[in-house]
């Protein structure tokens, strides 16, 4: 990651961090869930987070599922979103 997402990434991390919710198109994230369109999922619920044949998929609970039908290419500042879930997701 270079300096510049580095700086993006962080100051999103910060918003998360004190209690704003982040739009990503469709997909939204909290410090508590990640969301898109009325349905959400607690992080602890979330297992893994993966891009599969173009799209963000969660696995929770030993199945996989998508949140949104976009495709990853039409999700605005995907990888802030990336980057924000793989760090709470772990």
């Amino acid at each position: 990651m270079d300096l510049l997402h580095a700086v993006v990434v962080a100051d999103a991390e910060d918003r998360l961090n004190a209690g704003q919710r982040l739009d990503f198109g469709p997909l939204c994230l909290t410090a508590a869930e990640i969301g898109s369109g009325g349905k959400s999922v607690p992080w602890q619920q979330v297992e893994e987070i993966a891009v599969r044949d173009g799209y963000v998929k969660l696995r929770v609970a030993g199945r996989w599922s998508s949140l949104t039908v976009t495709p990853v290419r039409l999700i605005p500042n995907f990888f802030v979103f990336r980057a924000l879930a793989d760090r709470i997701c772990g």
